[in-house]
């Protein structure tokens, strides 16, 4: 009985194994079963006992389990008709071994197997199956579309465009410009010009690049320059250094050679302009012509090898007529269109000695009004300087001056800008530091302000202090070393990314050749200082008592310049490190200058789509919907997040006036004539990336004239720089008695806290303008 079941066991599990045939399960339970029939008479015996007593036990259980045993009876037997059916099943897959064996095998219903391997039926059945096939029926597609649409669009785009555009436009603008321009432009122009200028220009006529590769930009001139350097070699250039020549005059004959280079590689449109001329004057007390000795210009070559191998300095003083008669010499005798003079000096005419003034205002009107002459005064201003007479030695309205030689070299894209395309090069200068955007003076301290007023420095103890000597009084002092001997700034804050610049005067006072000083920095107050700037007793050239003029070796200018990535705080200290408590170092003034990166500052003004008709005349009662889901570039300014609203007939709300030229009254905020007393300021207003509209009407008064303006500021809170945001004139009226509304969207580069000034420039103290509504709103960018 054993042997029985364990036969049926076997035979079972294999009939479910379809790799197995009936043959093979038969003799494997013949295998099993050999043993049992082989065993003796007496083993028999005891399987027999053993047998009857297993009997005795299953009988036991159907008593109390009958019917459970005979339904498990029943599901026996339809298990067995199953296994039948997977024996016929397995003889059709013997018979289909050449089918794909991605063609389901059917199961029979008779028992047969098909004379032929299952296909795929002609038509697709009326129901779809309850599950998908794990690959398609076919590898191509369809010969013609689906009568109709799918029921939901594609989760993406199509693979090709359509062969024909749509019959109709869209229904509104999409969120940006297409990546590529219309293949044609379009039929006529915008039906009526914006209300006002853009105040930044849209494509900066300035060079790109390095000193040695310019893209001057589209509308400039491709024409040669003729172009003559006069190069200052009087005392004052060098005066406080050593060495012949010393490193201001070598830092003139750099700027010259950069300026000549730049010239002769840069583009206009993106091809070199051949056939560039040069000439070399210098001059001190008298003036000469060095390329070339005689009247006329030479090639780039000639001039850049007598600069880097030849040029000597001469000190003396400053004859400023006779170089630019000499210049103007050498240009008349070249001929040319383009003829400009770039004259480079750190002071006023000191010679001949009488008359130096007057003598170089008639060479260089003869060289302007007679011949045609470009005049480009360049001025660095280490020295008491009257820059407006040097100014109107110039053809333009601008003097183009930097504070420090070490400067020079930012000007050359200026420059050569200027001589491509003229004063227009000027509409959008760039700060004497080389600043592509709007330079802001975030921080100022001249001597006596350290410890003096709001933004004091804070001394580290015993070992600093403000100096009482009269020469350099307000400069404040360290000595010796350790934590007392320093002087700790209050907190600068930058904007956003950009380049910072400190600008100080540093001076050293009985120090060894051994003694350091340093100028540091700490940003967001994490206490992690580090040098900016290393100052050695060998940089000065001796260490005995100053004199009373300063003007030894033992001061120095300096301008350093680092980026910063985004917006963050920052603190200045000066830390000596010197070796006896006899040993100082000064510091006489401390500037910290930012520039933006990319050229532009926090906020630059957008055209705007549409002017309002009128603006809003008082503040919302409820929040509007934020405007994230807004598009920021023609959104309204009613569907912009509103930030400020004033009626300023109602008073000045927070306002503050600049002094007694500017007052309040029932009709708004009124400024008469000029200056620092004729404006108004916000109090601080916080704006986020994206973009602002600023809504306002204002008035003017029926005595002001055509030439005067007023304009819309910005500043950053807590720097004192400002930029312009939008500037009115009174030119354009019909009348002067009369009132407009205006609007003004600005781009906002980083999240930042401003004060926004109105401030009035007009000429007269009864020319006035008032300002009754101003209104805020953002739309920022996710």
């Amino acid at each position: 009985t054993v042997c029985f079941f364990l036969k049926f066991h076997v035979q079972s599990s294999f009939l479910s194994h379809r790799n197995f045939c009936k043959k093979r399960k038969e003799f494997l339970c013949w295998v099993i079963s050999f043993p049992c029939l082989s065993l003796s008479f007496r083993s028999s015996l005891v399987i027999i006992m053993k047998t009857h007593l297993v009997l005795f036990a299953a009988a036991t259980l159907l008593a109390f389990f009958g019917e459970e045993a005979r339904a498990a009876t029943v599901g026996r037997k339809a298990v067995v008709a199953d296994l039948e059916a997977d024996k016929a099943a397995l003889g059709c897959a013997a018979k289909c071994k050449v089918c794909a064996s991605d063609v389901p095998i059917p199961k029979p219903t008779d028992g047969s197997c098909p004379s032929t391997c299952p296909q795929p039926t002609a038509s697709p059945s009326k129901t779809p199956t309850s599950s998908p096939n794990t690959t398609p029926t076919t590898k191509e597609p369809t010969a013609s579309p689906t009568a109709s649409p799918t029921a939901s669009p594609t989760s993406g785009p199509s693979a090709s465009p359509t062969a024909s555009p749509t019959a109709d436009p869209t229904a509104s603008p999409t969120s940006g410009p297409s990546a590529s321009p219309t293949a044609s432009p379009t039929a006529s122009p915008t039906a009526s010009p914006t209300s006002s200028p853009i105040q930044r220009a849209t494509g900066s006529p300035f060079i790109s690049g390095g000193s040695n590769d310019f893209q001057v930009s589209r509308g400039c001139t491709p024409n040669p320059i003729q172009l003559c350097i006069a190069i200052d070699s009087s005392g004052s250039v060098c005066s406080g250094q050593s060495g012949n020549p010393c490193d201001n005059f070598v830092k003139e004959r750099d700027f010259a050679v950069n300026l000549i280079n730049g010239i002769e590689s840069a583009t206009v449109d993106g091809s070199t302009v051949p056939g560039h001329k040069f000439g070399l004057v210098q001059f001190g007390t008298s003036s000469s012509k060095k390329k070339p000795s005689s009247a006329g210009l030479v090639p780039a070559s000639s001039v850049v090898d007598y600069l880097q191998n030849s040029m000597v300095y001469t000190g003396g003083m400053t004859h400023t007529g006779g170089a630019i008669e000499d210049c103007r010499d050498n240009l008349n005798a070249a001929g040319g269109s383009n003829k400009v003079m770039v004259l480079v000096t750190d002071g006023t005419p000191t010679r001949p000695s009488s008359g130096p003034q007057a003598e170089a205002t008639e060479q260089a009107n003869i060289a302007k009004d007679t011949y045609g002459i470009t005049i480009l005064p360049v001025l660095v201003k280490t020295t008491s300087t009257d820059s407006s007479f040097l100014k109107s030695l110039g053809s333009l309205d601008e003097l183009i001056h930097v504070d420090l030689f070490d400067q020079l070299n930012t000007l050359v894209g200026e420059l050569t800008s200027l001589m491509f395309c003229g004063e227009d090069a000027l509409a959008f200068a760039r700060p004497s530091t080389g600043c592509a955007g709007d330079k802001q003076v975030l921080k100022k301290w001249e001597a006596g302000d350290f410890n003096d007023g709001d933004d004091q420095w804070t001394d580290g103890g015993s070992r600093a202090g403000v100096t009482g000597r009269s020469e350099i009084a307000g400069y404040v002092w360290v000595k010796k070393d350790g934590s007392e001997s320093r002087w700790t700034s209050p907190e600068v804050q930058a904007p956003g990314a950009g380049s910072i610049t400190v600008l100080y005067k540093t001076c050293m006072h009985q120090t060894e050749h051994d003694d350091d000083w340093y100028i540091q920095i700490d940003y967001d107050d994490a206490g992690t200082w580090e040098n900016i700037n290393t100052h050695i007793h060998q940089t000065f050239s001796d260490n005995s008592e100053f004199d009373s003029d300063l003007d030894d070796n033992k001061c120095r200018d300096i301008a350093q310049t680092f980026d910063v990535d985004s917006a963050t705080s920052m603190k200045f200290r000066l830390q000596g490190d010197m070796s006896s408590t006899g040993d100082f170092a000064y510091l006489g003034h401390f500037a910290v200058e930012f520039c933006p990166a990319s050229g532009e500052g926090p906020l630059t003004v957008a055209p705007t789509v549409a002017p309002t008709t009128n603006p809003t005349t008082n503040p919302t009662t409820s929040p509007q919907a934020s405007s994230s889901s807004v598009n920021c570039d023609t959104a309204s300014f009613a569907d912009y997040d509103e930030v400020a609203s004033y009626d300023f007939t109602t008073g000045t709300h927070g306002w503050s006036d600049g002094g007694n030229k500017a007052w309040s009254t029932n009709y708004g905020l009124s400024m008469k004539k000029d200056g620092s007393q004729a404006k108004w300021t916000s109090p601080p207003i916080t704006l986020h990336p994206g973009k602002a509209k600023l809504q306002y009407r204002y008035c003017f008064n029926a005595n002001y004239d055509s030439d005067d303006e007023w304009h819309l500021k910005y500043s950053v809170v807590g720097s004192s720089g400002t930029g312009t945001l939008q500037a009115h004139e009174s030119v354009d009226w019909n009348s002067n008695a009369d009132c407009r509304n205006a609007e003004v969207t600005v781009n906002v580069h980083s999240s930042i806290g401003i004060h926004l000034i109105f401030e009035n420039e007009a000429s007269k103290s009864n020319e006035q303008v008032t300002i009754s509504y101003f209104n805020v709103a953002s739309c920022e960018t996710p």
